[in-house]
């Protein structure tokens, strides 16, 4: 497997969580915040994090958002960031996952646009009501909400790191960190449940504050 290193300055500066009220996963919003602080500090520091197993051990003990994560999934994740021919949106339409939760997942990412958080947030508050009331099995409602949460947060943050998506509907500049969050995410939960899900999007997120 090829060695990933998280190094270099991160152009996300991640210290403020705020309530997403109607949201009860909000905690895991703040949480992630509070784990991509830890991590940032030390590559701030210089240090240059190989995402092997013995790092990722080490920051599963010391972050507050519990996941899981494995060198396998951490490899996933980057292989889908890296490579240009990779179609987020056309491989969440080719999974296994609830309609529900396709254009859901789709939508968090072709709706972060950069520069303008405000908008995006009151676009997560409704879909949050969409979610809590939607036609999803219960793992999927956790998994749409617990994103939501993440990039809720994100937003407050002002990552405003841009990215592009395109496909035969969409083609547009978007959000990369949240680009990265979803992403891992996604990866995660098709890989091997919610708590992969949750290191995913802590793998992603790097990534794609990195773009």
């Amino acid at each position: 497997m090829s060695k990933i290193i998280l190094s270099g300055v991160l152009l996300l500066a991640m210290f403020q969580g705020y309530a997403q009220p109607n949201n009860p996963f909000n905690q895991r919003g703040l949480d992630y915040l509070r784990s991509v602080e830890i991590v940032k500090a030390d590559i701030d520091a210089g240090k240059q994090l190989e995402l092997d197993e013995a790092t990722i051990s080490h920051y599963s003990q010391i972050i507050p958002l519990k996941h899981e994560v494995t060198p396998e999934l951490a490899a996933e994740v980057a292989s889908a960031l890296k490579n240009p021919e990779f179609n987020f949106i056309e491989s969440v339409q080719s999974s296994s996952l609830s309609e529900f939760t396709k254009e859901t997942l789709v939508s968090l990412v072709v709706n972060s646009k950069p520069g303008d958080q405000e908008s995006y947030k009151k676009f997560l508050v409704e879909k949050t009501n969409e979610i809590l009331s939607g036609p999803v099995r219960e793992d999927e409602k956790e998994f749409l909400l617990t994103q939501v949460a993440i990039v809720y947060n994100v937003a407050n943050n002002d990552s405003n790191t841009k990215c592009y998506v395109t496909s035969e509907r969409y083609q547009q500049e978007i959000d990369c960190v949240t680009y990265g969050v979803v992403t891992g995410a996604y990866i995660g939960f098709t890989l091997c449940g919610p708590w992969c899900a949750l290191g995913g999007a802590i793998i992603g997120g790097f990534l794609g504050s990195l773009s």
